[in-house]
């Protein structure tokens, strides 16, 4: 905090955060950034306010060049990242394609499965289903023949048996 007692201040800050600050009185001394610079004592007020404008003008004209240099970076800074941005669009752009590409491919799929491999399983169940009717027609004919099969089983062990009696007796 300033205070210069009987004293006109002006306080001013930077884009930095620099605290300037131009304070003269009326009799023959300017003070301008903590520096004092003597003048004869026949200054009168407009010459001390005349002396501290040029100071400002001055520190204006520094901070000027600073923020120019500032803004240059900036718009280099905006330039690139035009740059950046377009190259983002063209990314997406291919993306875009590339989706629509799998969304016609996927649809092709969902097409295929739909009218070729729905209809083929259908044709696998009829088929499957005759095959079971056809075994269950069938299964009666196969539960006689089963019984049957073990009474030729039977008469063939019996007779197998009586051969060997025979031939151990003709021996």
């Amino acid at each position: 905090m300033s205070v210069c007692l009987g004293m006109v201040v002006l306080r001013l800050h930077d884009a930095n955060g620099n605290l300037f600050v131009a304070c003269f009185d009326m009799q023959t001394t300017v003070y301008f950034e903590n520096k004092t610079l003597q003048r004869s004592s026949t200054m009168n007020d407009t010459d001390k306010i005349i002396l501290m404008i040029e100071g400002l003008a001055s520190q204006i004209s520094k901070m000027d060049a600073k923020f120019e240099k500032r803004f240059d970076v900036l718009e280099k800074d905006v330039a690139e990242l035009k740059v950046d941005v377009a190259g983002l669009k063209v990314d997406v752009a291919r993306i875009d394609a590339g989706l629509q590409e799998v969304k016609t491919g996927l649809t092709e799929v969902k097409v295929i499965i739909e009218n070729e491999t729905e209809r083929n399983i259908g044709f696998i169940a009829e088929g499957h289903l005759d095959t079971t009717r056809k075994l269950n027609k069938m299964q009666p004919a196969i539960d006689r023949l089963e019984k049957d099969m073990a009474v030729v089983k039977a008469a063939i062990t019996g007779h197998s048996v009586e051969i060997a009696k025979i031939r151990e007796f003709a021996r």
